[in-house]
């Protein structure tokens, strides 16, 4: 198997931002990869994860492990979450100092 990057162990793939596009595009299509109401949420994780690298391959031309694509997905997500988060905790700070 090639793989277009070599990184070190827990590291997630650098992706270019039309390479987050095209993952979160074939990610949102498998709910059973984020959504726990879904009735294979985890129990087809792998086989789940592999459809995602080979859509993921076809769409932008670039090969990553499964295993790989997952972390740089965690890694959006929780980056994700993390800005969510203070832009929320931010704007709540102010809307007490106008008041």
């Amino acid at each position: 198997m090639d793989v277009e990057e070599i990184k070190p162990p827990g590291k997630a793939v650098d992706l270019n931002d039309k390479q987050k596009s095209i993952l979160a595009e074939v990610v949102k299509k498998r709910s059973a990869i984020w959504d726990a109401k879904d009735p294979d949420y985890k129990k087809k994780a792998v086989e789940n994860w592999m459809d995602v690298a080979d859509e993921f391959e076809q769409r932008s031309g670039s090969k990553y492990a499964h295993q790989d694509l997952q972390k740089a997905w965690k890694s959006i997500t929780t980056y994700h979450s993390t800005v969510k988060n203070k832009v929320k905790s931010a704007s709540g700070v102010a809307a007490k100092d106008n008041k």
